[in-house]
C-alpha cells in the first residue's frame, strides 16, 4: 500500500517534470542549460495547498506558476552589467535576459488557462515588491538593518506572499526564516570558499576594514541564531516543522557547519 510520502514524492515529480516540459523552447535549450529550481520551495509550496485541501490539479498550476516567477527571477540575477568582448557572449546574454521574460510569461500563460486572475495578481506584485528589494540592496545608500530585511524579502517574499494568499499568514514568518537560513549558508560558502563578498557581507560588517575571520564569525552567529529561530516556532502543522527542522539539519551538514556549532557549544 502506498504511503503519504510515496503520493508526495510522485506528486512532487510530476510537478517538477511538468516544469521541464513547459519551458522547453528549442533555440533556448541550444545555447542555454536549463535553470535548477529550489526543491525546498516546491516542497513547501506543495505543502502549503494540500494543507488547504486543493485538488492536486489546482495544487500543480499553482506551485508551477510561482516556481516559474522564481526561475525568472533567478534568471534575470544572473546577466552581467560588464562589457562584452565577443558576440557570442553577447548572444549568450542577450539570451539569458530572453529566457528570463520568457518563464516569466509562462507563468500567467499556465494561469491564464484556468483562470486565476486573483492569484495572477499575487505573482505580478511579488515581483514588482522583489524587484524593489534589489534595488535598494544593489544601490546601497540604506543602513544595516534595512538591507538585511530587504535580503530577507527578495529570498522569501514570493513564498510569503502566496502563503497569505492562501490564509496561511502563520506561516510567513517560518517561510521567512529559512529561505533566509539558506542564504546565509550560501553566503558564507562563497565567503569562506572563494572569498566573495555580497550585499549580505557587506551589511553584517559593524566597520570598515573588519578581517575576514571575524566576518566569518559574524555569519556564522547569523547562522546559529537563524537555526535557533527556527527551533522555536510554534509550527501549526507537523509535517512542514518535520520538514524545515530536517532539512536545516542537513543543510549545516552539506555546508560544514554542524561542527562548528558542536565545538562552540560544548
Amino acid at each position: 500500500m502506498a504511503t503519504s510520502m510515496d503520493y508526495l514524492n510522485e506528486d512532487i515529480k510530476k510537478i517538477k517534470a511538468d516544469f521541464y516540459e513547459v519551458i522547453q523552447h528549442p533555440y533556448l535549450r541550444r545555447y542555454l542549460q536549463d535553470p535548477i529550481i529550489d526543491h525546498d520551495q516546491v516542497i513547501l509550496l506543495y505543502y502549503l495547498l494540500r494543507r488547504k485541501e486543493f485538488d492536486f490539479s489546482y495544487i500543480k498550476n499553482s506551485v508551477l506558476s510561482t516556481v516559474l516567477v522564481q526561475t525568472a527571477l533567478n534568471v534575470h540575477e544572473t546577466v552581467s552589467v560588464t562589457p562584452w568582448r565577443s558576440e557570442t557572449v553577447k548572444r549568450q546574454r542577450q539570451l539569458t535576459v530572453l529566457s528570463g521574460d520568457y518563464y516569466s510569461s509562462l507563468y500567467y500563460y499556465v494561469l491564464a488557462k484556468v483562470d486565476d486572475v486573483p492569484f495572477i495578481r499575487v505573482l505580478s506584485r511579488s515581483i514588482q515588491e522583489i524587484n524593489e528589494a534589489k534595488m535598494n540592496v544593489y544601490e546601497g545608500g540604506t543602513d544595516q538593518l534595512q538591507t538585511l530585511k530587504d535580503i530577507r524579502a527578495i529570498e522569501s517574499l514570493l513564498i510569503r506572499n502566496v502563503a497569505v494568499f492562501y490564509h496561511s499568514e502563520q506561516w510567513a514568518q517560518p517561510l521567512e526564516e529559512f529561505f533566509y537560513f539558506k542564504v546565509l549558508l550560501n553566503t558564507r560558502y562563497h565567503w569562506i570558499e572563494r572569498n566573495h563578498e555580497t550585499p549580505l557581507t557587506a551589511s553584517l560588517l559593524t566597520r570598515k576594514g573588519q578581517k575576514r575571520n571575524e566576518l566569518s564569525f559574524a555569519l556564522e552567529k547569523e547562522i546559529e541564531a537563524s537555526k535557533v529561530k527556527l527551533h522555536s516556532f510554534s509550527y501549526e502543522w507537523i509535517p512542514i516543522r518535520e520538514y524545515i527542522l530536517s532539512r536545516v539539519d542537513e543543510l549545516l551538514t552539506e555546508h560544514g557547519v554542524v561542527q562548528d556549532f558542536v565545538v562552540e557549544e560544548g
